[in-house]
């Protein structure tokens, strides 16, 4: 995972464990009964359809201040 961070120059902290062990899981089942052409595309990187997070700026804090007003009824 560091190495695939470092390759794509993102902190390896935005990378998700659960994401990189389900490829390699992935990939290792397909790759028992796979022949070498098979392997070849299946180490091939998926193109997601969403833009990368690599740019992504991250929320900024506003200070919120909430006023309650209790009336009395009668």
């Amino acid at each position: 995972m560091h190495q695939a961070a470092v390759a794509a120059d993102i902190d390896p902290d935005r990378l998700s464990f659960t994401t990189a062990l389900r490829a390699v899981r992935r990939f290792i089942t397909s790759a028992a009964t796979a022949t070498s052409h098979l392997l070849a595309g299946l180490v091939e990187r998926s193109q997601s359809p969403y833009p990368s997070k690599k740019h992504a700026t991250q929320p900024v804090s506003t200070t919120v201040a909430y006023t309650i007003e209790v009336h009395d009824p009668g």
